[in-house]
């Protein structure tokens, strides 16, 4: 940015004769990568050098600043503030030199105001002179076609500045980088953060930015920032709102919810389920599902605080599955991540066969039903059905058998034997008839 001058203000002290001086005009001061203010300086120091050129005499122009830098910094100066004195000493003492010692006046401390084009002195040009940090002294140093003149800069506009992060009604978490984008027409010396009332912290370098540590707050902050220029006039931002969580969501367990005698073993498509406890402020901006750590989807379906997903296992092969659940709310702050493992086992037992009585066989009184049955996973039980309804309570370890009292009940019936594994999985036998007299 270049800087508009108000006008030639305080007072002056004035070189007049063959002197020269040779300076590089400087951008804003930025960052190495702004291309912009890097070629605003290459430029304005070729319109300098090519002004000053015509004025030079036998005197070095390196030795002549140093020189006239001397006497303005000290008793024969004719700046009649003693601060303003001790700001010229300053300058002189954080101009760069060469490997020599001599100045380098290819560097020099200054920055191109815009007094320089279409100022009412044909060929002049004036500078802020700046400290070794880029901040503004509140010296202004004007080199006219036949003078070098130095004055004070009384500055009395205030810089204006807004914060630019946080944005206004987000939530936050842990450390916070707070950004403020400030101007100013000579130069931000400084930048203060408020939460409130209360100082957070300042910056006194662009990009102006503090890092706020919330891990021990909580709830709605007011966030501000208050911009300062080298003359103590200051600017305030307007007020961001922010809401610091810094407690993460809790997830509860949901479904499924399995009988004692299916264990862990799941099977076809299962149906998911968590709950969400929110501890803080912040709603749940993120939730995603996990198999064996790998996310299955970042949109579960949610109803209130409870989230489901339809988990197909179908697709699987059959062995030992973690199932996770996670929870990341608005400021950041993610759940631990809720595992369940399961055993898939989408094959039927591979045996049922009844093995007594034999089929057409005669019986009477209380008959042992005997059957055999396996399953390549766990089995959990093998039910015996006499014309259709089941007798209990179930065959649940080998040998599966099963006692059936025919007292009463002459006549033909079937029986069926049917395997169940612990992921629910079923396998009928061949039914078998037999005869009570």
């Amino acid at each position: 940015m270049r800087i508009v001058s108000r006008g030639t203000r305080g007072l002056v002290a004035a070189l007049v004769g063959a002197g020269t001086l040779a300076v590089v005009g400087c951008g804003e001061v930025a960052s190495t990568q702004d291309a912009t203010v890097a070629q605003a300086r290459q430029e304005d120091a070729s319109a300098f050098s090519q002004q000053v050129a015509r004025l030079s005499g036998a005197e070095a122009p390196e030795d002549f600043v140093r020189s006239w830098l001397a006497k303005e910094s000290g008793p024969e100066s004719s700046l009649q503030s003693a601060a303003s004195r001790e700001r010229v000493a300053q300058l002189l003492r954080d101009w760069p030199v060469r490997a020599d010692g001599k100045l380098d006046l290819t560097r020099a401390p200054l920055r191109l105001r815009e007094l320089a084009r279409g100022n009412a002195v044909e060929g002049s040009s004036a500078f802020n002179a700046l400290d070794a940090k880029g901040r503004p002294l509140n010296l202004i140093v004007t080199a006219q076609a036949d003078r070098l003149l130095l004055e004070e800069d009384p500055d009395t506009q205030a810089p204006t500045v807004e914060l630019t992060a946080p944005a206004t009604g987000s939530y936050v978490r842990a450390t916070v980088a707070i950004t403020a984008n400030a101007t100013d027409d000579v130069g931000v010396a400084r930048v203060d953060f408020f939460d409130g009332t209360t100082l957070l912290g300042s910056s006194t370098v662009a990009p102006f930015t503090f890092s706020w540590n919330t891990v021990s707050q909580g709830g709605p902050h007011s966030l501000t920032a208050q911009a300062f220029d080298a003359a103590g006039n200051s600017g305030t931002s307007s007020v961001v709102n922010v809401e610091v969580d810094n407690n993460p969501p809790l997830i509860l367990a949901g479904n499924p919810r399995l009988p004692q005698i299916n264990q862990n073993y799941v099977r076809g498509i299962v149906g998911a389920s968590w709950s969400v406890a929110l501890q803080g402020g912040a709603p749940v901006a993120l939730a995603q599902v996990f198999q064996n750590g790998t996310v299955l989807t970042s949109n579960p379906t949610v109803s209130g605080t409870t989230y489901s997903y339809s988990w197909d296992t179908r697709v699987l092969g059959n062995r030992s599955y973690t199932l996770g659940f996670q929870a990341t709310d608005a400021a950041g702050n993610p759940s631990g991540i809720y595992n369940r493992t399961f055993i898939v086992d989408n094959t039927k037992p591979s045996v049922s066969t009844i093995t007594s009585p034999v089929n057409g066989a005669v019986v009477s009184g209380v008959v042992t039903l005997a059957a055999t049955a396996g399953d390549s996973q766990a089995m959990a039980y093998v039910v015996f059905e006499v014309d259709g309804v089941w007798l209990t309570p179930f065959a649940t370890s080998y040998p599966y058998t099963k006692t059936w009292d025919t007292t009463g009940l002459s006549g033909t019936h079937t029986i069926v034997a049917i395997a169940y594994d612990r992921a629910g999985n079923d396998r009928r036998s061949t039914p078998i008839t037999v005869t009570v007299p």
